[in-house]
């Protein structure tokens, strides 16, 4: 079908008694209904940055808010620009242990500056005589968890996602590449469902910006299959090439790896 993995789901934990740092110097309260698009508007700055996010519509809001028919407890953290972090969690009991504990399940946490992410921490941290766990999802490169002073955490892989392309010019237009980049890469893609797919193709790209013509050379040759894990950078040229899901001479692995490098895809939502 031309689906292939394309990037990666992680559960977090974290000790909470090891939150105990951070700074209360900004104002942290509770979410009221008017700070929904504010919040919203905080999240879009934060999921820019992180590659295989979603740019959430209402659907997966509710999933955010009211996690499946439970409610969420938001907080916000607000500095001199307005929102610049928030908080969204659900308190449950853990089983284990002789006691029973809170463990808090973090159903969205957003920082947007080093002040807030502080401060959600010292927030979450000021639940330890009750929480033992803090719980939530994300990539295995939560900027939070370099905040804390000890490896009081488990970042465990939760699920792999997986990404089909359907319209191969105009996603890899769409895509996006790093400022100042430049280089161009002759592709000979294979796609046994869709035609217009089929055949090859010249990216080229000039200051970040992709522009994709038909023909050209051919010389990087692979599958609709492959090309979804180079799109969101999940798996590098080379990588695939060992694998045995491309095909290209160096030249052409040197260019693809410099246009398709990045941050590992992650993914906070279910959807």
């Amino acid at each position: 079908m031309g689906y292939e993995v394309a990037g990666a789901r992680y559960e977090i934990h974290v000790d909470a008694a090891s939150l105990e740092l951070g700074e209360r110097s900004l104002s942290l309260r509770p979410l009221r209904p008017s700070d929904d698009a504010a919040v919203e508007a905080c999240y879009r700055r934060f999921a820019a940055q992180h590659h295989g996010w979603l740019d959430r519509g209402d659907y997966i809001w509710r999933r955010v808010r009211t996690p499946r028919n439970d409610t969420a407890y938001g907080y916000v953290v607000e500095g001199t620009s307005g929102v610049e972090g928030y908080v969204y969690l659900v308190r449950g009991l853990s089983p284990q242990g002789a006691v029973p504990r809170q463990v808090l399940k973090l159903t969205d946490l957003t920082a947007t500056t080093p002040a807030a992410a502080r401060r959600l921490l010292r927030f979450l941290g000021d639940h330890r005589s009750l929480a033992q766990d803090v719980m939530w999802f994300g990539g295995a490169d939560e900027p939070l968890l370099a905040l804390l002073r000890e490896q009081t955490y488990q970042v465990k892989l939760s699920m792999h996602w997986m990404t089909r392309l359907l319209d191969v010019p105009r996603a890899l237009e769409a895509r996006g590449f790093a400022p100042g980049l430049s280089g161009a890469l002759h592709l000979d893609v294979e796609d046994d469902l869709f035609p217009e797919n089929q055949g090859r193709f010249v990216l080229e790209v000039e200051g970040g910006t992709a522009r994709v013509r038909p023909g050209g050379e051919g010389h990087l040759q692979l599958h609709v299959r492959a090309l979804a894990p180079l799109y969101t950078g999940f798996l590098t040229p080379r990588a695939l090439q060992l694998a045995g899901m491309l095909r290209a001479e160096e030249a052409s692995l040197d260019t693809a790896s410099a246009l398709f490098a990045g941050p590992a895809p992650s993914l906070r939502d279910m959807f």
